[in-house]
């Protein structure tokens, strides 16, 4: 999965410009154009990152646990794409800012960075070497758990930081609205820090209030603003 991955022509973003982020990327459209242009790995990951639309939704309607406020007030849809970034480690390194993968439309220009989109869960998968180390090497994902809507950077008064360490293999899911995070720098030179991003949708259908899907705070039953962001 590394090598096609690394092997792919990759693009800085305009956002290189404003030092946002400094990775570059490739769109995949779906997995049989991977298939089709000989990148078998590739494809199955971008398959295990679309099924999960199905299979969340599959979730998020067993959830009962007899709270009132709903996981998500949708029906999810796949993705349309499959995102690849890849970080070059080094002096200078940026990563990504802190940020919201969709935020409201009333906040973008408050805000600065990201629009308001139809992304609701956004589901991360890592392809680095089995011997990263996120001390040595950096790449974290820094999350801001139960942070404020208003508080963009994550340095608030009270708010708490999780580093969640890029492994091999790793699968990281979040709503992508509530969610504030950032990518931290690769510090090691010649290390590329590599993962494979999509988003599950807005389906356009709003699930019903007296489904199973409307009780319940989160998959997990977690009531704790700090994970309730997680899945």
């Amino acid at each position: 999965l590394r090598s096609e991955a690394l092997n792919l022509k990759l693009a800085a973003t305009p956002q290189l410009r404003d030092q946002v982020r400094d990775d570059r990327i490739a769109w995949l459209a779906a997995p049989d154009e991977c298939d089709t242009k000989g990148l078998p790995a590739l494809g199955d990951a971008a398959r295990l990152l679309f099924g999960f639309a199905h299979a969340l939704q599959e979730r998020i309607n067993s959830v009962d646990d007899g709270s009132s406020a709903p996981v998500l007030n949708v029906c999810l849809a796949p993705p349309k794409h499959v995102m690849l970034a890849a970080y070059h480690g080094g002096d200078g390194s940026i990563g990504y800012v802190a940020h919201r993968d969709n935020i409201p439309k009333a906040r973008t220009k408050e805000v600065g960075i990201g629009v308001e989109n139809d992304r609701q869960v956004t589901i991360l998968l890592y392809a680095n070497e089995g011997d990263w180390d996120a001390e040595k090497d950096g790449g974290c994902l820094r999350c801001y758990p139960g942070a404020d809507e208003a508080d963009d950077e994550g340095d608030q008064p009270g708010s708490i930081s999780q580093d969640v360490a890029p492994r091999a293999g790793r699968l990281v899911i979040f709503r992508s609205r509530d969610l504030l995070h950032r990518v931290l720098p690769v510090k090691s030179n010649g290390r590329i820090r590599v993962a494979l991003s999509a988003w599950l949708l807005d389906g356009g259908a709003e699930v019903p209030t007296d489904s199973p899907t409307a009780p319940g705070a989160d998959p997990g039953g977690s009531s704790d603003p700090a994970t309730a962001h997680f899945w």
